[in-house]
């Protein structure tokens, strides 16, 4: 939204010869799919990392058993 302020008419300094309101909107829509996909890409990445080290389940033995139990000795219900 920045390209949209910059117009004069909206109080902004005006734009480049050449360039239009409309040419600065898709520059920076373009811009927001791309950070998008970077982020997604990045974000798929550390979590293939992080299962191929630490993994991101416990054993089923550990989950049947119940994790408070497992980690930490303890029940986290009185029952």
């Amino acid at each position: 939204m920045t390209g949209i302020f910059a117009a004069s008419s909206l109080g902004g300094v005006g734009f480049a010869e050449g360039v239009t309101m409309g040419h600065q909107l898709l520059v920076q829509l373009e811009s927001i799919a791309i950070t998008i996909v970077w982020s997604g890409v990045v974000a798929f990445i550390g979590y293939k990392l992080a299962d191929l080290t630490v993994g991101l389940r416990v054993p089923e033995e550990q989950e049947r058993e119940g994790l408070d139990v497992n980690s930490h000795g303890e029940n986290a219900y009185n029952a």
